[in-house]
């Protein structure tokens, strides 16, 4: 069974039989035919559709499940359990079932399942109430819900089989019912040639039960749901790994419109949050495990989806990276696909599950940058923003951020994004600036002191919007990618970087690991000034390759006027706009300072300590996972 235009995952499907007995002379064996239409939409409590709302809460409009070639059905009518093949009908809403048996005895009440390949046991002892003791009728249908389940190359259905339905009935006509879930997941890529080969929920609950043996049971009367109009049913599974499903697949993603996937599951909300992992290979690498949802929550309709009796619910559209990068020689990270950016506009969860007001994000394009009002890539109601307009209501974007300003305090003077002062009682610039202690500010913005990093404290809107999922590169990292790493281009091992013009902007060039040189035969690496030279097509070539671009954004400044001991004025510059930049890493530099990445025309330096009050940009990483 599969949905229409591979819409959404299942309907309530009310199969009429009509049964006809033919009897074949020649092998003695009788044909049972049955008529299966699929019901109406418009049908009460215990379908299997999802309603309008759900529809469009996955971006889908209506839908309808339609029969497949190959669909089968167990019926079981108390002592013989047969099974129904699909004769007629696939890809519409009626379908004839027929099976041959040497016998089958049309004795009602019937028990009915779907799909029979999943059906482990079909119990329907009937009630006597004249024997001794007393025979209780017993009615019910176990599934084995599958670890792993199968979708192919399609995208927008479910696993064919993968949606168990059950049916009861003292006559001919059979509503089938649905006792799972399902939980949607739409999936695009950042670069061409991204193809999806699995999807892996975890439960953090480790004796949640997504899979294993399904039984459901029918009430006393016959009935199959409740008063809640649900199926009655419960999940055996003793495995340690119980609380894993897979979903296998061979889709490969676009760049402009999201795929949906959708994973059948128990139903019931996954109430201590879960892991959603995509694991996806590319044109030019192997396969890779990216964790992009984290939440230890429940899941809701808008920020966590929950899986709900018949309904369906959707994560939000999660952008993948494309290749990684060594920062040491154990690990590895993916770069995000453009420099951080914050606005004062709406809200956002941080670490603790708490919310504060502003937007994170990343830049749309790897070249995008905020720049100074005149010279920059950025606009917001059609005005280009202006990172000297820094405010804690400016409802534009800025991209040149303070060290440590993820919104965290404990203790600091500085730590919001719209912070850009400094103490003039102290003999550093940068003092008050970084996590502290209470006396000393000199720590990292690593370990105890994490929340201080951008990327660790904050949900970033475009970029899992979960916090904890991104991170600052330390000092040591950013000076391996652009230092320790090696390139193999044929027999030569080449510098991981080389400087560059992207659609007119200026900036750095970095490599990935995987870089062989097809993508640009004539790249020239390492120092030079502004050497190569992309379009927004050539550049895109670059993208898919995994090239990770850093644009000369400048720096922000704070110039004071004084009269004495009086501040008369606090002016705002944003410097060497388009033809430096300026990276924070996460490792402090002695009192006042931190360490960061300049990148100039003439060469890049990541072992210089700069004061943390100026403005640089942040360029965010997320680590591999093994």
């Amino acid at each position: 069974m599969k949905t229409r235009n591979l819409i959404i995952i299942c309907a309530l499907v009310a199969v009429y039989l009509i049964a006809s007995c033919k009897k074949n002379d020649e092998n003695n064996v009788q044909s049972v035919v049955f008529s299966a239409s699929i019901e109406d939409r418009s049908a009460d409590i215990g379908r299997t559709t999802i309603d309008t709302t759900a529809c469009n809460e996955v971006g889908e409009g209506d839908g309808v499940v339609i029969w497949s070639l190959g669909d089968q059905i167990c019926l079981n009518n108390g002592t013989t359990t047969s099974t129904l093949g699909l004769m007629l009908g696939a890809n519409s809403t009626e379908g004839t079932f027929m099976t041959h048996e040497e016998y089958f005895e049309l004795t009602p009440p019937y028990i009915a399942a779907y799909p029979a390949s999943a059906v482990l046991e079909i119990i329907n002892t009937q009630p006597d109430p004249t024997a001794t003791p007393p025979i209780l009728p017993n009615r019910k249908i176990v599934f084995n819900l599958p670890k792993t389940q199968d979708l192919g190359n399609h995208s927008g259905t479910f696993a064919n089989g993968a949606n168990p339905m059950v049916a009861k009935s003292d006559n001919t006509e059979l509503t089938f019912k649905n006792p799972c879930g399902g939980l949607g997941v739409r999936l695009k890529a950042g670069n061409e040639g991204i193809k999806v080969t699995n999807i892996r929920i975890i439960s953090l609950n480790t004796d949640d039960k997504l899979w294993g043996s399904l039984e459901v049971t029918l009430n006393e009367d016959g009935t199959i749901v409740n008063q809640q109009g649900k199926v009655q049913c419960t999940i055996t599974n003793n495995a340690t790994d119980k609380h894993i499903i897979n979903l296998n697949c061979n889709v490969s993603l676009s760049t402009t419109e999201a795929k949906r996937f959708f994973i059948i599951l128990p139903e019931g909300t996954l109430s201590s949050g879960f892991t959603l992992e995509v694991t996806y290979n590319t044109t030019m690498n192997g396969c890779v495990a990216e964790t992009f949802r984290k939440t230890t929550g429940t899941f809701t309709t808008t920020d966590n989806p929950e899986v709900v009796h018949n309904m369906l619910k959707s994560l939000p559209t999660f952008t993948l990276s494309k290749s990684s990068f060594s920062v040491s020689l154990s690990k590895k990270v993916y770069f995000s696909k453009g420099n951080l950016q914050w606005s004062a506009t709406d809200t956002h969860e941080v670490s603790g599950r708490c919310s504060k007001v502003g937007t994170w994000r990343f830049a749309t394009n790897q070249w995008d940058y905020v720049g100074d009002g005149t010279l920059g890539t950025v606009n917001e109601g059609g005005v280009k923003c202006n990172n000297a307009s820094i405010a804690e209501d400016y409802l534009g974007w800025i991209d040149l951020l303070g060290w440590g300003t993820s919104e965290w305090y404990n203790g600091n003077l500085y730590y919001n994004p719209w912070d850009y002062e400094y103490s003039t009682e102290q003999s550093n610039k940068g003092f008050g600036y970084g996590p502290t202690n209470g006396t000393y500010y000199n720590f990292p913005l690593t370990n105890f002191y994490d929340d201080s990093d951008w990327g660790v404290y904050n949900a970033i809107k475009n970029g899992g919007n979960t916090p904890r999922l991104w991170r600052t590169l330390n000092n040591a990292e950013w000076d391996y990618v652009l230092n320790e790493r090696k390139v193999i281009v044929g027999n030569d091992q080449k510098t991981p970087y080389g400087h560059g013009i992207v659609n007119n902007v200026r900036g750095l060039i970095l490599l990935p690991d995987s870089w062989d040189g097809s993508a640009d035969g004539s790249f020239t690496y390492g120092n030079s000034t502004w050497a190569n030279s992309y379009t927004v097509d050539t550049w895109r070539i670059m993208e898919a390759a995994g090239a990770v671009f850093l644009p000369a954004a400048g720096y922000r400044s704070v110039e004071y006027v004084n009269d004495g001991n009086k501040v008369l004025n606090k002016i705002i510059t944003v410097n060497q706009v388009g033809n430096n930049g300026y990276y924070w890493s996460a490792t402090n530099s002695g009192t006042g300072k931190a360490y960061g990445v300049s990148i100039t025309g003439n060469g890049v330096s990541s072992n210089t300590g700069f004061d943390r009050y100026l403005g640089y940009s942040v360029r965010l990483v997320k680590d591999v996972t093994p």
